[in-house]
């Protein structure tokens, strides 16, 4: 007589367990999608094995394109490759998180200016074996800074080379800026400054209305009302 043992396991809890494991695998792939930040992970010696559809839309390249290579060959900058070197050594020693800024060139040819977050993951032993990094792009900052920089750079040398004397102070009485014809009136030399007790040289009020006087335009020497 042929007996059959069957044995019958109800596996609900775990097909439930698996889906709502695929489910949430599948909400954290999509806000890191619609993130607008560059989001990726590589490994140790640079190889891609994770990117966003940001990190994609900004280097133009599909994840099959980058996913299995080093963004060192494909993408960074080659003046750039030992720092990102050096950066990944660190990162063997010590991952902690760190912020660091590099420029890169984005699917357009543009230049653009990243600022970087990455930090190491490791192993139970503690060996490095990922790390993960999230680029934003401070294009717009860097060049608002440059900007603001170069039209106080304009200010500057307008100020120095003014043809009239000029001093511009800070609300806690530190000199900010002087026209040479300033300094050429009074005869001192910005090192001396420190040590003018209130800046008021005598005699320099005479000096600047007889330099105004000798320096008036032409046709204000001519206006009897000048």
């Amino acid at each position: 007589m042929l007996s059959v043992l069957s044995i019958v396991r109800d596996i609900t809890a775990l097909a439930q367990t698996n889906e709502a494991a695929r489910q949430n695998a599948q909400r954290l792939q999509g806000i890191i999608d619609s993130q607008l930040d560059l989001f990726c992970r590589y490994t140790p010696d640079g190889v891609l094995t994770f990117v966003n559809d940001a990190y994609c839309t900004f280097f133009g390249r599909s994840p099959s394109a980058l996913l299995g290579h080093s963004f060192l060959d494909e993408l960074a900058r080659p003046e750039q490759t030992a720092l990102i070197r050096a950066r990944m050594q660190e990162l063997a020693r010590d991952p902690s998180p760190t912020t660091l800024v590099y420029d890169t060139v984005d699917a357009h040819g543009n230049r653009r200016w990243i600022q970087w977050l990455d930090f190491g993951i490791t192993d139970g032993a503690g060996q490095l074996v990922e790390i993960q990094a999230v680029g934003r792009d401070i294009t717009a900052r860097v060049n608002a800074q440059a900007a603001l920089a170069a039209s106080e750079q304009r200010f500057r040398k307008a100020i120095e080379e003014a043809p009239f004397p000029i001093s511009i102070y800070a609300e806690d009485g530190e000199m900010l800026h002087l026209s040479r014809t300033w300094l050429e009136i009074t005869g001192y030399t910005w090192e001396q400054l420190p040590s003018i007790p209130g800046l008021d040289p005598p005699g320099l009020r005479r000096r600047i209305r007889a330099h105004a006087r000798d320096h008036r335009p032409a046709f204000c020497r001519r206006n009897p009302r000048a």
